[in-house]
């Protein structure tokens, strides 16, 4: 390979590279919406418990009808509605609610 496609290769490369890590994080940065059934499965209680958390009518959970007739759930929404309604520190949500995505 000669130089100048070496050279060539670097850049193509570092673009790539860089084009990737730009996906990746925008990815990172979308909410994570959930129905109700598959929270309730990644929480371990019924979807009844969860509707009846967003029917409170002091501090319910946020929650949003999809064109689907479905209610889903944001994570992050849960996370910071979790953390007020027991009054947590951030840092300690995570350790207390592992919650992961649902495939």
């Amino acid at each position: 390979m000669s130089e100048f496609e070496k050279s060539f290769q670097k850049i193509v490369d570092t673009a790539v590279n860089e084009a990737f890590q730009k996906y990746v994080n925008q990815l990172s940065n979308q909410e994570v919406y959930m129905t109700v059934g598959q929270f309730a499965k990644k929480l371990g209680v019924t979807s009844d418990k969860i509707h009846s958390w967003i029917n409170r009518k002091n501090n319910p959970l946020p929650a949003y009808n999809s064109g689907e007739r479905e209610t889903r759930i944001i994570e992050s929404e849960f996370r910071e509605w979790y953390r007020k309604q027991y009054r947590i520190n951030p840092g300690q949500v995570g350790k207390l609610i592992d919650l992961k995505r649902v495939q």
